[in-house]
């Protein structure tokens, strides 16, 4: 989830993007050792799936930066809580910046509930 909220002015290096994506393909590793593991069980079940959503996010990620770029000529920020400004007030938030703020959490809730379900 920080991915977005904090990292969002970071992911924008690519050398920073693809040490995150590097992250991701070591969670995703972790997830395809891990995810048969009996002995990370619990009462809710196991935690493993989740390490599989961070390749996917960061994917979603660029994919709302370049529809941000095309639609707006501008890079993606993440609204503050107020929503005027973006998160470190550098820029007016536009509503296309809110949307595909909602659509990145949109999408993370549904992972979340899609591989806590399994």
């Amino acid at each position: 989830m920080s991915i977005y909220l904090i990292l969002y002015l970071s992911l924008r290096n690519f050398k920073c993007y693809l040490v995150w994506f590097g992250f991701s393909i070591i969670h995703l590793a972790m997830y395809f050792v891990m995810k048969d593991d009996q002995r990370l069980l619990s009462v809710q079940g196991s935690p493993v799936p989740l390490l599989s959503n961070t390749i996917v996010l960061l994917l979603f990620f660029q994919l709302l930066r370049y529809v941000s770029l095309k639609t707006q000529h501008i890079e993606l920020v993440s609204p503050s809580r107020a929503s005027y400004q973006d998160f470190f007030h550098t820029r007016k938030v536009s509503p296309i910046d809110k949307t595909l703020f909602l659509a990145y959490f949109a999408v993370f809730g549904a992972l979340v509930y899609v591989t806590l379900l399994q």
